[in-house]
Formats: C-alpha cells, sequence, structure tokens
C-alpha cells in the first residue's frame, strides 16, 4: 500500500506531499480510496484540508 507510513491496531496513516494534490486554490477535498484489485473500498468521509 502506498503511500501507507504505518499500520498499527487498525489505525493506518499516511503521508502525501502536497505537491501531488491537483486541486487549486487553497481547499483540497481528499476521498480515501482503497483496492485489493477485486473489489473497491472508499471511506465513508470526505476529508476538507486548507492550506495558507
Amino acid at each position: 500500500m502506498s503511500p501507507l507510513v504505518s499500520s498499527t491496531d487498525g489505525l493506518y496513516k499516511w503521508s502525501v506531499p502536497l505537491s501531488l494534490l491537483t486541486g487549486t486554490g487553497n481547499t483540497q477535498k481528499i476521498a480515501f480510496h482503497a483496492t485489493d484489485g477485486t473489489r473497491d473500498d472508499y471511506a465513508p468521509n470526505v476529508i476538507t484540508l486548507t492550506t495558507g
């Protein structure tokens, strides 16, 4: 899994450089999508990231 940083007791942490986010303006909407090659899963919540 990439860009997975760590996984402990069901808590997953990712690190994504801001330069890889391709939206415009100071606000980005992030949705988590996972696949095992057969099925797709999406996190139920969309995260809003605002940069200054």
